[in-house]
């Protein structure tokens, strides 16, 4: 019974992953990964932003996707960014 919990897990983890839907401006957790932003044709990268300290307190930092350049558009007329790279 156990292998068919784990191969359930398993799927579930890949249909997860496959639906993964990246827009800009929101937040993110690897710092310098590249993604497409979902159905647009922008690159965008995970970038560090820092706040400033308040009252003494020590700054802190957090990352969101920003977007990096708009991917040019196919001569074939295909998708302009896949797996974190412009196509063309």
């Amino acid at each position: 019974m156990k292998p068919i919990f784990a191969l359930g897990a398993f799927a579930l983890l890949v249909i997860q992953a496959r639906a993964a839907c990246y827009k800009s401006d929101t937040y993110c957790s690897d710092w310098g990964a590249k993604v497409c932003e979902c159905d647009e044709g922008y690159l965008m990268e995970c970038e560090e932003y820092l706040v400033s300290e308040v009252d003494g307190e020590g700054g802190e930092s957090y990352a969101l996707w920003t977007r990096l350049k708009n991917c040019p558009v196919p001569a074939d007329g295909g998708l302009q960014c896949v797996d974190g790279a412009c196509t063309s």
